[in-house]
């Protein structure tokens, strides 16, 4: 360890030789070649704050703009960079194009979405279905609107099925049981284009043996855009349309 001076220097350490190229054996500044200089103490440094960085031009006054229709070394697919001045870069709005700098590639936010129609007709094809806890709650649903649900052929899966048959006193097509594939089944039958409206109580607070078939159930029902509803607010709403008992056209995937 080197000890202090009265001055605030340190005194040179014995064990540390006065040799070039060791930490802590140089003192700042130029020296005369062969000449050993002594040992510096950390006190003779002194801080100096570096200078803060200012660019010479911000890259948004000096961005290259695109000359649309130009082509550089005749390739029309490569867009020609010219510089703009500032105001001009800086007013300039760009639009997306459906050619990019290279050829043969798109823009895939103008990339055209195939699509077909598919007619719901009055007389609807509806899927009930419920989990558990909320079975008893789809019941009291279907009893109130039972004038209305009577009209249209109904769906539903196992336990669901037989609950709205005895409350409804209606015929029920019933499918397997929702944990042992009811949902996958209703689901496929959204995706052939078999059912047409879907009213689904499920339980969002209680985790489900089958909540992958669940979410594939949701997903079907909007890919296939029909109307569906998820809780009792949402049926009201729904069952309430003037659209419910008319034809009605909808979008699907080509």
């Amino acid at each position: 360890m080197n000890e202090f001076t009265r001055d605030g220097t340190s005194a040179p350490d014995p064990a540390i030789p006065k040799t070039f190229g060791g930490i802590g054996s140089q003192k700042p500044g130029k020296f005369d070649r062969g000449v050993c200089p002594e040992p510096w103490s950390p006190t003779q440094f002194r801080f100096v704050p570096a200078p803060a960085y200012t660019p010479s031009a911000p890259e948004y006054l000096s961005a290259p703009a695109h000359r649309q229709g130009s082509s550089v070394n005749g390739h029309p697919g490569l867009q020609e960079e010219i510089s703009q001045p500032a105001e001009s870069v800086r007013n300039e709005r760009i639009a997306l194009t459906s050619h990019s700098r290279f050829d043969g590639m798109q823009n895939p936010l103008e990339l055209p979405v195939r699509t077909a129609t598919r007619l719901l007709r009055m007389r609807k094809r509806i899927a009930l279905v419920a989990n558990d806890n909320c079975k008893g709650k789809l019941g009291q649903w279907a009893l109130k609107h039972k004038a209305r649900l009577i009209r249209h052929e109904l769906y539903a899966t196992g336990h669901t099925g037989e609950l709205l048959a005895d409350t409804l006193q209606v015929p029920v097509v019933r499918f397997l049981s929702g944990p042992l594939g009811g949902d996958q089944q209703i689901g496929n039958r959204i995706a052939e284009g078999h059912l047409d409206l879907l009213i689904f109580f499920w339980d969002p607070l209680v985790p489900q043996p089958h909540d992958s078939d669940v979410k594939a159930l949701l997903r079907m029902a909007a890919v296939w855009n029909i109307p569906h509803a998820c809780n009792t607010t949402t049926a009201d709403y729904l069952i309430s349309s003037s659209l419910f008992d008319q034809e009605l056209s909808v979008e699907i995937p080509a």
